[in-house]
């Protein structure tokens, strides 16, 4: 009885061992599995491209390019953070390179685009930092999927949590003027207004603006605090000519005004800047502490939200191959998988997905602080800017506390919706 049993386990283990070994022999046969990367890498934006790429292909090297039994092979295109170049590369990628599943991209407009065609070509993209809000909303499509963050998303809780717990009555808000400046503005009033509190003024600049004296000249100092939301070079200007037009008003806002590809270059005036993110490059987690010591070890800098949301992609994108074990070539399956992931223990702190394909997470209220020795400074470069985390707002959807259907009726955030109707 003993040897029949014995005989059934051998057996049972020889077929296992086999299977797999099938498995794995079949899915190498298949050749590399080809993913096409799209981010920046020239023009304004190619710094936070640099970033995002640099954090991909560190988990890339990580897993030596493997996973599900096969190889994996990267092809980088620059998207230059335009919507019409994005859409010929991703074309390129698809149809020349023969690309299995496209991953990256950064500004809202871009994500936008590039889910479309996406969508018609019927090729995976997993969409790392463009922050549209319909992109995952009233525009989502079947075959874009993303792992970063809705404009509004970490504004609803800041705005509650500013009329609470900072006790403001009145902001005026300045913002990029395209539609992630208009997500960012709008979440934060929705929550702020049904909290007691006024936005009494909102200002739009171009992208990559130079000059904001006219701008600095118009705002007003009936405000307890000015808002703003900048992106790229513009973070490193506004605060400055901010703190030397000599407006005494605290400055809170976007996460993307102080982020950590940035926050080296700026100086005094960004101290003691308040803002909303569902990362920080400070955050004491065992996680965050293992990631900044590799990044920082390898790339002789910290990690931006850029690169940590580029590194998880990475993290995703294996996880989804592997649960196919490798045979990307099965789209509908692939797909699913990809829908499906969940990290136990990311940078930013553990997420699910939405049934809409969008993160459900924490959000960190973040405080910029001067500091030496602060722990995660791995280059032991002494006294520098953190994003101190100051509070934590766990598991916060995309639709707030609002049911999703219902919200989604409601028109798209724009220059003026909702109406500043405490404007003067």
């Amino acid at each position: 009885m003993v040897m029949k049993k014995s005989l059934f386990i051998a057996i049972a283990l020889g077929v296992f061992i086999i299977g797999n070994l099938f498995s794995w022999s079949f899915a190498a046969d298949k050749g590399p599995i080809k993913v096409g990367w799209l981010a920046p890498m020239t023009g304004p934006w190619a710094k936070v491209g640099q970033d995002m790429t640099d954090g991909f292909i560190m988990y890339m090297e990580e897993v030596g390019y493997k996973a599900g039994g096969r190889t994996l092979e990267v092809i980088r295109e620059d998207s230059r953070a335009n919507p019409e170049t994005a859409v010929t590369k991703f074309r390129k990628l698809v149809s020349h390179d023969r690309v299995d599943v496209a991953g990256g991209l950064v500004t809202a407009p871009n994500g936008l685009a590039v889910a479309a065609i996406a969508n018609q070509m019927k090729t995976p993209m997993i969409i790392a930092c463009s922050a549209a809000d319909d992109n995952t909303q009233r525009k989502r499509y079947k075959w874009a999927t993303r792992i970063g963050w809705t404009g509004s998303q970490p504004m609803f809780p800041f705005g509650e949590w500013v009329a609470k717990k900072l006790g403001y009555k009145k902001i005026a808000t300045i913002a990029v003027d395209f539609q992630f400046g208009y997500d960012t503005v709008a979440g934060f009033q929705q929550t702020f207004e049904a909290n007691g509190g006024q936005i009494i003024q909102k200002q739009w600049a171009p992208v990559n603006t130079v000059d904001y004296g006219p701008y600095l000249a118009r705002m007003t100092r009936e405000a307890d605090a000015v808002w703003c939301n900048m992106v790229g070079s513009m973070s490193l200007k506004f605060p400055k000519q901010y703190k030397e037009a000599g407006i005494n008003l605290p400055l809170i806002g976007n996460g993307t005004v102080s982020d950590e590809y940035i926050l080296p270059a700026q100086g005094d005036e960004i101290l003691g800047f308040i803002s909303p993110l569902h990362y920080s490059g400070a955050l004491l987690t065992p996680a965050n502490r293992r990631f900044q010591k590799a990044y920082q070890a390898k790339y002789k800098k910290h990690a931006s939200y850029y690169s940590t949301h580029c590194y998880e992609l990475g993290m995703w994108l294996v996880k989804a191959i592997e649960a196919v074990k490798g045979n990307v070539e099965d789209k509908e399956a692939f797909l699913k998988a990809i829908k499906s992931v969940e990290l136990e223990d990311p940078p930013r702190g553990r997420f699910k997905m939405d049934k809409y394909g969008h993160p459900i997470q924490n959000i960190y209220i973040r405080m910029v602080a001067k500091l030496d020795g602060y722990p995660l400074d791995y280059m032991h470069k002494g006294t520098m800017k953190w994003n101190m985390v100051i509070d934590t707002i766990p598991n916060v959807s995309q639709f707030w506390k609002w049911d999703p259907e219902e919200y989604m009726k409601q028109p798209t955030y724009t220059q003026k919706y909702p109406e500043c109707k405490y404007c003067k």
